[in-house]
């Protein structure tokens, strides 16, 4: 129970993330039409903007906090397991075309919970990787004072 309760700056980070997505799919709900551009952008830039946030930034993201868990912590199987538990308990949001919010998990299915796993197993080897580094220096430096 302890490891579960010191996961919780991780935690916080994986409720940013999905806060940061809300709040790009609510500035795009204030537009006039969300499918069709917002901020001055055309309806093809708009939806590569939107790409680009949902498979680029939010996975580098996630790809970082876990290299800073394994430079940190190592590897955390609670920590990582809190997270996944996290991320499938809050919903996206969905702008309907009658401009309603509605609460969806549709799009976590297996193959979303793969990638992330992939992304966040790598994150964490950088970190070891990063860790391991720092350490050697450190005793290098050490050695030779």
């Amino acid at each position: 129970m302890k490891r579960i309760l010191s996961s919780w700056p991780y935690a916080l980070g994986m409720i940013g993330l999905f806060s940061l997505n809300w709040a790009f799919f609510l500035f795009s709900w204030s537009c006039d039409d969300p499918y069709a551009g917002c901020w001055g952008l055309d309806t093809l830039y708009w939806k590569e903007l939107s790409l680009t946030v949902q498979f680029l930034v939010s996975p580098a993201l996630v790809f970082l906090g876990a290299a800073l868990l394994g430079f940190r912590r190592g590897y955390d199987w609670v920590t990582v397991l809190v997270c996944l538990v996290l991320s499938a308990a809050i919903p996206d949001p969905i702008i309907e075309l009658g401009g309603q919010i509605t609460l969806y998990w549709g799009y976590r299915d297996w193959f979303f919970y793969a990638i992330y796993v992939v992304v966040i197993h790598l994150g964490i080897a950088a970190g070891l990787v990063v860790r391991a580094v720092v350490r050697r220096r450190a005793r290098g430096r050490a050695v030779h004072a």
